[in-house]
């Protein structure tokens, strides 16, 4: 299987998602040097940027062009739902779907940064 190992996400307004993102889930963001990008650290990384943690994903943000195709939707892990959804509303985000069992496995949520992008938030049912 490949595995995923690198999302995008858009970004028009880097001061604003900067400390949504980093607030909500605590993933660190680096301006690249002369580009228009910020790397997305959600795991620790090596001297490359390379994720340390096995199967450890990273991303980065990109400014998105009027021509070229929009936001990336993906799934984020978490602990507790309740917790990150009471934090993302705190950050300016938006809950569009609330906490939903999904068989015995786990719960998903979906919810909207600041800007509108939404993202799927994912617990599992047993820790």
């Amino acid at each position: 299987m490949d595995p995923v190992h690198h999302f995008q996400l858009p970004a028009r307004d880097m001061a604003r998602l900067k400390p949504f993102y980093e607030g909500a889930f605590g993933w660190r963001i680096d301006e690249v040097p002369g580009m228009d990008y910020h790397l997305i650290s959600t795991v620790p990384t090596d001297a490359r940027g390379l994720p340390t943690v096995p199967g450890g994903i990273n991303g980065g943000f990109y400014r998105p062009s009027p021509q070229g195709p929009g936001g990336v939707h993906i799934s984020i892990s978490v602990g507790s739902l309740e917790e990150t959804l009471r934090r993302v509303e705190a950050g300016g985000g938006r809950v569009l779907m609330g906490k939903t069992p999904v068989g015995e496995v786990g719960f998903y949520a979906m919810i909207a940064d600041p800007e509108g992008t939404p993202l799927g938030v994912w617990q599992d049912a047993k820790p």
